[in-house]
């Protein structure tokens, strides 16, 4: 639970053993964060979290994000499909990788991402930005069945998207 002021807050989950996160409520005004912290279970091991996050009972401002912050770099979150972050127009990752495959994500939605993040290719096409500050992020994207190189290159002909500091890994339907 908290309180939402006027000003910039952070809301800070920490439930290192949670597989559903749910969060209700109003963010109210200010440029306000929800930080989901994820754990390292074996240090120096990538460990693999299942996880849902909805936040579908949340009123969000535009200026609102959601933040993956990894305690280890190895580690990987893949967001279930029951989860719903769909409403932040800013998705940020931090230390590790979110597999985000399954979730709806806004359309013109801004990702900090100075680790890393998996995309499918339309998740991909619908982003605003893509923005690694540290010059170390990650994107891999996963076409689906039917997509291939040469539709990835079509679409990106005619998208209006900035990519900053961040390498970029394309994956066919197989791997």
């Amino acid at each position: 639970t908290g309180n939402a002021t006027a000003v910039g807050d952070q809301f800070v989950i920490n439930a290192p053993d949670a597989t559903k996160i749910t969060v209700r409520g109003d963010m109210g005004t200010g440029a306000d964060s929800i930080v989901i912290k994820v754990a390292d279970d074996q240090p120096g091991v990538t460990d693999v979290r299942q996880l849902t996050v909805d936040t579908s009972s949340l009123s969000v401002g535009s200026d609102d994000s959601i933040v993956f912050d990894f305690a280890a770099a190895e580690d990987l979150v893949i967001l279930s499909s029951a989860s719903n972050i769909a409403q932040f127009s800013t998705v940020e990752v931090a230390k590790g990788t979110a597999d985000l495959r399954s979730v709806t994500i806004k359309d013109g939605a801004d990702f900090i991402v100075n680790s890393g993040v998996i995309l499918s290719q339309s998740q991909f096409l619908a982003l605003g930005t893509f923005v690694s500050i540290t010059g170390e992020g990650s994107l891999t994207i996963v076409l689906d069945a039917g997509e291939n190189l040469a539709s990835l290159n079509d679409d990106l002909a005619v998208t209006d998207l900035t990519l900053i500091g961040t390498s970029v890994k394309v994956l066919d339907s197989n791997g």
